[in-house]
C-alpha cells in the first residue's frame, strides 16, 4: 500500500491502490471523525478511550478497518451506516496525523 501526494486541495493524501476506499478526501474525512470519532479518539486521535489511530497500520486496510467500524469492537460501538466513502475519507484524514518525531 502506498500513499502518493496530492494535488488537488480538496484531499491532503490519496491511497494510491485502495481500491474502492481509493480518493478519500481528508478535508471530509476530518468533519466525519469529529462529529463521530473524537470524544473517544481524542482531538488529534491518539486516544482517549478509544485507541490511538495516528500511524495504525490498520489504515493501510481500508476494507479490514471498514469492518471493524461497521461491526464495532470491545467498547466502540457498531457503525453500520459508514458507507466506503465515509470510510475513505475518514483514512485520508487519519493518514495526515502522525507521530511527532
Amino acid at each position: 500500500f502506498e500513499r502518493k501526494r496530492a494535488t488537488s486541495a480538496a484531499a491532503d493524501w490519496l491511497p494510491a491502490a485502495a481500491g474502492a476506499y481509493a480518493n478519500g478526501r481528508s478535508t471530509t474525512g476530518k468533519k466525519i471523525y469529529v462529529a463521530r470519532c473524537m470524544a473517544c479518539h481524542g482531538e488529534m486521535a491518539t486516544g482517549l478511550i478509544g485507541v490511538n489511530f495516528v500511524d495504525r497500520p490498520i489504515l493501510d486496510q481500508p476494507a479490514r478497518f471498514h469492518e471493524t467500524l461497521r461491526v464495532g469492537r470491545g467498547r466502540m460501538p457498531p457503525q453500520p451506516d459508514l458507507a466506503i466513502s465515509n470510510v475513505s475519507d475518514l483514512v485520508a484524514y487519519l493518514s495526515t496525523l502522525s507521530v511527532a518525531p
